[in-house]
């Protein structure tokens, strides 16, 4: 099947043998021109006999088709080389057929003068095999439905790629989130006994500082209440001594 929008016909011409000259031809490429005309010219001047069958042959351009009618004139494509033989044998026929119809005169004797339009329009139309062949017409739809079968696989298959990625990604992240929780939770306990230890060290310091205010003045309202006891007994002794002394008298 040939590609879409390809110049599938190279060169198409038709010629007199009796003239040895073109009398109408297309090409697709300009500077392919010199050498299609040189074929072209070279098949005019070796017609030694009648072939109403094709006769196919090479060029480095691409493949050459050609055939010579009872009445003299030649009919000659160039094609790229997929477009198939059967397309070249049906082109070349209907450029026999609109030929003689555009111009009868020349079934019973010589046209000098051919309009290349009419050449150029049928190199245009049968450029696609698809517009003119049913097969090809075929092929073409297969050809698409296949292409379209083709992505759709391909972006089947790069969606596959995508949503195993982002699997890979969720196990990752949750594996992360797993080890953060941990880390998160041996971090906290770390910070309770951390807090625990802190508030530990500021009991003790404010207990130390309690220790220091209180203590002396304990021990000083200790002194002092042992001094208010010795200073109560001495009284009382005292007295006891002067009141025996009173009753001895």
């Amino acid at each position: 099947m040939c590609i879409r929008d390809r110049n599938n016909i190279k060169y198409l011409a038709l010629g007199s043998r009796n003239t040895k000259s073109i009398l109408a031809y297309y090409v697709s490429e300009k500077h392919i021109v010199d050498t299609c005309s040189s074929k072209m010219e070279e098949e005019l001047t070796s017609l030694t006999a009648e072939y109403e069958t094709m006769k196919p042959s090479d060029t480095i351009i691409g493949n050459a088709n050609s055939f010579i009618d009872s009445r003299g004139y030649l009919f000659f494509a160039i094609t790229d080389r997929k477009y198939e033989e059967r397309h070249c044998r049906t082109l070349l026929n209907s450029l026999r057929t609109e030929f003689y119809e555009k111009y009868p005169l020349a079934e019973s004797g010589e046209v000098k003068f051919v309009d290349s339009s009419f050449v150029s329009d049928l190199a245009l139309k049968m450029n696609d095999p698809s517009k003119f062949d049913k097969v090809a017409e075929a092929n073409k739809k297969i050809g698409a439905i296949k292409e379209k079968i083709q992505t759709e696989l391909k972006e089947v298959v790069l969606n596959q790629q995508q949503m195993n990625e982002l699997d890979n990604k969720a196990n990752e992240l949750n594996v992360n989130a797993k080890g953060f929780e941990k880390t998160s939770k041996e971090f906290e306990r770390m910070m309770y006994w951390r807090n625990c230890k802190l508030c530990l060290i500021i009991a003790l310091i404010v207990i130390a500082i309690l220790a220091y205010i209180l203590v002396p003045i304990i021990i000083d309202q200790v002194r002092k209440s042992e001094n208010s006891n010795q200073n109560q007994n001495t009284n009382t002794n005292r007295t006891v001594t002067q009141f025996l002394s009173l009753i001895h008298i």
